[in-house]
């Protein structure tokens, strides 16, 4: 009979595979797709027997995708934090990530948030 050995680590690489796959999923589309473009092409005819077979020499070059044009910064809103309040509670109440108020205000894990301190909401 398999040990509870066997049995946890079969979940967990179900876990690692299904996060693989979920990565796949969300961060893949995010890497360039190189295109491709004929740069040169040249087809020689075959002449009498005696000359050579058809000739074709095809260059490639890969060129990155078009980037788009950069957008304008949303406006960024003020925050000053009362009583009670933690950068969870506040990155629900504005639809904004827990690490993007972090990085807009230069916080850390550590940090501790003062009653009456200013934060950015990108």
């Amino acid at each position: 009979m398999p040990s509870s050995l066997l049995y946890r680590g079969t979940l967990g690489l179900a876990i690692l595979s299904l996060g693989l796959a979920v990565w796949h999923l969300v961060a893949w589309p995010q890497f360039p797709t190189p295109h491709f473009t004929a740069r040169q092409l040249t087809v020689v005819e075959p002449g009498p027997p005696e000359a050579s077979p058809t000739t074709i020499a095809l260059e490639l070059t890969a060129t990155p995708s078009p980037t788009p044009p950069p957008e304008e910064p949303p406006p960024q809103r003020r925050y000053t934090v009362r009583p009670g309040d933690t950068l969870l509670g506040i990155a629900l109440e504005y639809g904004v990530s827990l690490d993007q108020i972090m990085v807009a205000n230069s916080l850390s894990c550590t940090t501790l948030l003062r009653v009456g301190q200013e934060l950015v909401i990108p």
